[in-house]
């Protein structure tokens, strides 16, 4: 015999959930949050000694300080490095922010 459950949706009414459905719904994994904004929490700067691009840590903001407490592999921000990168320098700049949960959104002058 099937075991099936029963839920109550928002109005109160019973629906019927077969087992499958339970099974995938439990094997679903959390999904990763897109943050957007214009800036990166993190700000980049050349190093002086060896000219590579060096991540200088957390920038300061209310939307950082928001989500200062989320682990970082939970979700992915998306914006402007805060510095003009080089064409060719790119490819660095997203590797080093890769690592921070960080995609870099680069602008041409």
């Amino acid at each position: 015999m099937e075991n099936i459950s029963n839920l109550q949706d928002s109005n109160g009414l019973q629906q019927q959930q077969q087992p499958q459905q339970q099974s995938q719904q439990q094997n679903r994994r959390p999904g990763k949050l897109l943050v957007i904004s214009n800036r990166l929490p993190i700000s980049i700067s050349r190093d002086a000694e060896t000219g590579k691009w060096k991540s200088g840590g957390m920038s300061s903001g209310g939307l950082v300080a928001a989500l200062s407490g989320i682990p970082r592999d939970s979700f992915i921000w998306i914006g402007w490095t805060g510095a003009n990168v080089p064409k060719e320098e790119e490819d660095q700049v997203t590797k080093l922010l890769e690592d921070e949960g960080c995609a870099p959104v680069f602008f041409v002058k």
